[in-house]
């Protein structure tokens, strides 16, 4: 069955907006921009869905739905999810053919006039995924688009996440077989057409305009993203249908994301006479990459793969469906493995141990997504790489050598990782507690105002017990009245004449002071003043 992107319009796009809250207009405003998309919309710490989303979220997700007032008597269904649970959720929409549209708080609620500006910072979809937790490892996450005409097909494949960007363009079966091996988990391809064209289920389909495909306009779009004068720098002059689906598919990345992604820095041309090439019954046949119940279980590369990265991994896949036809090429692969045999790999292998995803790390870097703790990541696999060329010296094969001759060490890059970023950072990068004391003055300055504050009150504790003479006293912190004196009931006729009542609770009463007031806004406002200027180097070092 052909297999759509899901179109998710509101109900309520066909209400008057009148009456409506700000929030919901605001809503409104948001989702008519992306009426086919699923919008969670930042309210606080949850992303909150409304009306046929909500129903949709409740559905897939099975969380609760709820409804909220939108005026005059008026509710709406709605449905929410813990923001730091996101990945775990956006997994379950995209997995379901869903596209998602996230949609942030872009000012600081605290500092807000009136309602908190809001606007769409990423458009997710199956095949323009970054996020660590729902890619697999050794697997690309490919998005292709596709291009028929009569006779011949042109497609395009990009994997984002790695910034690999193919084109080829050959006879309809040929490329369909090419499909079967690529297995992307998105089509984009002409409206058109899309009605004509069968996938499987691990695929979505995602109807694009025809005009988008038009040499003209793929062409400039070539251009000016390679920065190249004419088509013929790139390798494409012959290849009209691959030039076409490739436009399309640039277009499309930076509908979605604003801007092309900048770590798709150059584009190949799969030449086909140099792979043995495997039709589809063939790869099944053979059970290269699956068995015949479709898991990897007991397939081949279950059984060859001993990569210790994500990208050697992914590296033997290709390897494993392409074949290579250049007995040169055989050769010299076959040389590099008999002198690994030979000779003692253990010290390599050890090394290689410690590198992370840097192909997905980088990207992630690119599009400003990267985590505190993948630049730890980074760090240590930059640490890694001297190891790695030593261990690879006593190796002479044509194939090693060139790998050992194009690693670069990064000292600079590694050394300012090092002195800025914790080892255990947490997850979030908003919240303080990524970079290292030393490393920025004005941090350590604000860190010593916070710290000196705490012991401050610690003090004061101190000094309102012995003055008082109440032992149970205590000075505590919330986020609705800041720091207070409290005080137990059988203790109350203690309380010295300038304390001021400021709650009554059922056991206690608390107090506060006019110096308690004055130290508590220099501990926040230093405290918050960190938050900020952590995250302000971190966006600079990321």
């Amino acid at each position: 069955m052909l297999s759509l992107i899901k179109f998710t319009g509101s109900v309520a796009m066909r209400e008057s907006k009148d009456s409506l809250t700000p929030m919901i207009k605001q809503y409104h405003s948001l989702k008519e921009k992306h009426p086919d998309k699923i919008l969670l919309f930042r309210l606080g710490d949850f992303y909150e869905t409304f009306y046929e989303d909500a129903k949709v979220a409740s559905r897939l997700l099975g969380i609760v739905l709820t409804s909220r007032p939108v005026g005059k008597g008026r509710r709406i269904p709605m449905a929410g999810i813990p923001y730091h649970a996101l990945e775990a959720y956006l997994n379950k929409f995209l997995k379901h053919g869903y596209r998602v549209a996230i949609c942030e708080q872009v000012e600081d609620p605290k500092k807000a006039k009136g309602l908190v500006k809001r606007e769409v910072v990423r458009v997710i979809t199956p095949g323009t995924v970054l996020e660590e937790n729902i890619l697999e490892e050794k697997i690309n996450n490919y998005l292709l688009s596709l291009y028929p005409a009569e006779g011949k097909w042109g497609i395009a494949w990009v994997d984002i996440s790695t910034g690999e960007l193919w084109v080829w363009e050959s006879e309809k079966e040929k490329v369909l077989s090419q499909l079967e091996r690529i297995s992307p988990r998105e089509i984009l391809l002409p409206e058109s057409f899309s009605k004509d064209f069968k996938v499987n289920e691990n695929c979505i389909t995602t109807p694009y305009p025809d005009w988008s495909y038009s040499l003209p306009r793929a062409e400039e779009i070539l251009k000016t993203h390679f920065q190249v004068s004419n088509i013929d720098g790139l390798g494409l002059r012959e290849l009209p249908l691959a030039r076409g689906a490739a436009g399309a598919l640039l277009s499309y990345l930076e509908d979605l994301e604003g801007e092309i992604p900048q770590n798709l820095t150059t584009i190949k041309v799969f030449q086909d006479q140099e792979y043995l090439i495997l039709d589809p019954a063939t790869v099944r046949n053979l059970e290269l990459v699956r068995n015949v119940a479709g898991e990897e279980k007991g397939s081949l590369i279950e059984v060859l793969d001993e990569t210790l990265t994500p990208m050697g991994g992914r590296l033997l896949r290709k390897w494993l469906l392409h074949p290579l036809r250049d007995i040169q090429k055989i050769r010299e692969r076959l040389d590099a493995i008999d002198e690994l045999r030979k000779k003692s790999f253990t010290l390599l292998k050890e090394r290689l141990s410690s590198v992370y995803d840097l192909e997905r790390i980088l990207a992630r870097v690119e599009r400003g997504v990267a985590k505190p703790r993948e630049l730890i990541s980074l760090k240590e696999t930059l640490k890694a790489l001297p190891g790695i060329i030593s261990a690879l010296s006593p190796f002479e094969a044509p194939l090693l050598k060139n790998i050992r001759e194009t690693l670069k060490p990064l000292p600079e890059l590694t050394d300012l990782l090092e002195r800025a970023l914790i080892e255990n950072p947490p997850q979030t990068v908003k919240e303080g507690g990524l970079i290292k004391d030393g490393f920025s003055p004005e941090l350590d300055e604000l860190r010593q105002i916070a710290r000196g504050g705490k012991e401050w009150v610690a003090k004061l504790q101190e000094e309102e017990i012995k003055k008082t003479g109440i032992k149970s006293l205590k000075i505590g912190y919330n986020k609705v009245f800041g720091y207070y004196i409290e005080v137990t009931k059988p203790n109350l006729h203690l309380v010295p004449p300038h304390y001021i009542r400021k709650q009554t609770l059922v056991n206690a009463e608390r107090f506060i002071t006019p110096e308690l007031k004055e130290k508590e806004a220099l501990i926040l406002n230093a405290e918050e003043r960190i938050k900020e200027l952590e995250y302000e180097i971190f966006q600079e070092i990321r």
